[in-house]
């Protein structure tokens, strides 16, 4: 494992890599947060070259504005050439699933094949899915923790608190029980999530998944894509079954529990992901003629 700090246009970009072969990269959620992916790339590192790195300004990360998504998009391309890759899987968990869709949209001649977990796509421009979203996460925060949530919710542009982060994960969690071993681990000793960052980048990609631009590049996009999604994320299923069905050569595959699935549902996790990315490593190995 190899940890580096690459300056990449105005910011000093946290990195790690494990593994070799062919390329895959792993975009953490936010907008804002920071790398929890580990598990993830130990899943993986034994058939493929895996990157994590913390994203501009967020974890241990420098770097301002602008936050946009142009930004971002900027920043992950100059990642890869700086590895000299002349293309990857790119995989995003949460937020880093959009961003991962995003890329792929703009670079699609970089993209081998794009891995969509977790996430509420934006682009399909439906409020519902973010008002299930919410009642989905009221109705599993305890009556006694509803109120104070509320509370620490409205006081998060001060940079949140491990007490808002323990509420707000654990309902995460299909599993309480689940929750109850993971969540306290989680948040000790992790970053605060950068506001201004989740603020900023959050309502630039609503604009930007409505663009005529984005638009064109989900049409065209060839490489093939894995949607996976929790059966208990607060996030809605029909969301991820519509994406699925929006994009070229996209396929769900449904996995226990909520939004950590590394967590949660490891094995059938594991499974999912080698065998998507084994098929497209061997098809790049031994092209068809």
């Amino acid at each position: 494992m190899h940890e580096e700090y690459i300056e990449c246009d105005g910011a000093r970009i946290w990195t790690v890599t494990q593994g070799k072969g062919e390329a895959l990269v792993l975009l953490h959620g936010g907008p804002g947060g920071y790398d929890q992916l580990q598990p993830v790339a130990d899943m993986l590192d034994d058939i493929v070259l895996v990157h994590r790195y913390e994203q501009r300004g967020c974890g241990r990360s420098k770097g301002g504005p602008p936050y946009t998504v142009q930004r971002w998009l900027h920043d992950l391309e100059l990642l890869r050439t700086y590895w000299g890759h002349p293309g990857w899987i790119v995989f995003g968990h949460s937020f880093g699933a959009e961003l991962a869709l995003a890329y792929a949209a703009a670079f699609s001649a970089r993209a081998r094949g794009i891995i969509y977990m977790s996430c509420l796509p934006a682009v399909l421009g439906d409020k519902r899915g973010e008002e299930e979203f919410l009642a989905n996460r009221a109705a599993r925060i305890a009556d006694t923790l509803r109120e104070p949530f509320i509370k620490l919710w409205r006081l998060r542009q001060d940079g949140g608190s491990p007490e808002l982060a323990l509420i707000g994960l654990a309902a995460e969690f299909g599993d309480p029980a689940a929750a109850s071993l993971h969540v306290r681990a989680m948040v000790e000793g992790a970053p605060p999530v950068n506001q201004e960052i989740n603020a900023s980048l959050g309502e630039d990609f609503r604009l930007y998944a409505g663009s005529h631009e984005f638009a064109a590049g989900l049409r065209q996009m060839a490489c093939p894509i894995l949607v996976l999604h929790g059966e208990r994320d607060l996030r809605p299923m029909w969301a991820a079954e519509r994406l699925t069905m929006l994009l070229p050569n996209a396929r769900l595959v449904r996995l226990p529990g909520g939004h950590f699935p590394w967590l949660e549902a490891p094995v059938e996790l594991r499974q999912a992901l080698r065998k998507f990315v084994w098929d497209i490593v061997d098809v790049t190995r031994f092209p068809l003629q």
